[in-house]
């Protein structure tokens, strides 16, 4: 099994004794992950510092290759799914996790539509297009599992803070109007909703 993007290796972290038998190849583009990655999972796994858009493995290798939440940062996409589809065995699958257009929508509207650098990108490889695109790479058996999900904030101050990193600079004078609206629909409704829209897109080499 092979992760691209593996950041710090929560997700195995989490599951190494689920998967006893399996032969873990973890790799990141960026050296700190790929360290972070190893004390989390230790000698469990083979990792290296690599792009997906160039794997340094041979033709065949892998029976599953996991994507989680980055192929919409790749910036050549097309070679990087070429890439993967090679490196897979026949019969073997890419299981790319991802998100939808409307995913956090309530955020977007309390910004007032502005760009959130990091959230945006998504829409270059969503639930919307990416089975799409694993078929162009030449992925059979192409399909999008949709993980029914949402948010119900009950405080206005975090959400308040989360925009501020992401699209409000401190002091903005939006950030007063932002807190006071959230916190009369807490007060109105019992929380403030936000959409989730998240899941997975599945391809088989054929």
């Amino acid at each position: 099994m092979l992760e691209v993007g593996c950041g710090p290796g929560d997700l195995w972290h989490a599951n190494l004794d689920r998967l006893p038998d399996v032969s873990l190849t973890l790799l990141d583009l960026s050296p700190g992950m790929v360290e972070a990655a190893r004390e989390a999972v230790g000698d469990r796994a083979e990792l290296a510092v690599a792009d997906v858009q160039e794997l340094p493995f041979p033709d065949g290798r892998f029976d599953l290759v996991v994507a989680n939440h980055m192929l919409y940062h790749v910036p050549e996409r097309a070679q990087a799914l070429a890439e993967l589809h090679r490196v897979l065995r026949p019969g073997g699958r890419l299981v790319a996790a991802t998100n939808g257009a409307g995913h956090l929508r309530e955020l977007d509207e309390l910004a007032g539509g502005g760009d959130r650098p990091g959230m945006r990108g998504f829409t270059r490889f969503g639930l919307e297009n990416g089975a799409e695109q694993l078929g162009e790479a030449g992925f059979a058996e192409v399909g999008v599992e949709v993980y029914d999900d949402a948010l119900e904030v009950t405080e206005a101050t975090p959400l308040v803070a989360y925009l501020n990193s992401m699209a409000l600079r401190p002091g903005d004078e939006a950030v007063a109007r932002i807190e006071r609206d959230v916190a009369e629909t807490i007060a109105r409704s019992g929380s403030f909703h936000i959409t989730k829209s998240q899941g997975l897109v599945r391809g088989r080499k054929p």
